[in-house]
């Protein structure tokens, strides 16, 4: 059987004056995903802008691609997510939660390109 892959999209909004903090532990997570976790083959991170004056928002985008369930799983049981929840709760970043922080779904492609 073969491998499915598994793609995530969040639209993330971290709490006032949390972007700049939430923006620099993706990007830790980045780099430690592409270290250490060969098998997600893609985590991506852009800030939306506002499309009159080109200025960003208080928006992220956030796309992942997982090579299988199995790789899905052992990341979110990894010691390393939970503490970046953790962190998250703690700082008082972002609520996964609540739908007004963060709205993720998993996504099944289905025409186009990449």
């Amino acid at each position: 059987m073969a491998n499915i892959e598994i793609n995530i999209v969040g639209i993330l909004r971290p709490k006032p004056a949390k972007m700049d903090r939430l923006i620099e532990l993706l990007s830790a997570v980045a780099n430690r995903i592409h270290a250490e976790e060969k098998d997600i083959l893609r985590f991506s991170v852009s800030r939306a802008v506002n499309p009159q004056t080109k200025e960003p928002t208080n928006t992220l985008v956030l796309i992942e691609t997982y090579e299988s369930q199995a790789t899905f799983d052992r990341h979110f049981a990894a010691p390393e997510y939970k503490e970046f929840q953790a962190t998250l709760k703690a700082e008082n970043i972002i609520d996964f939660k609540d739908p007004v922080d963060a709205e993720i779904r998993v996504v099944k492609h289905v025409t186009g390109f990449m």
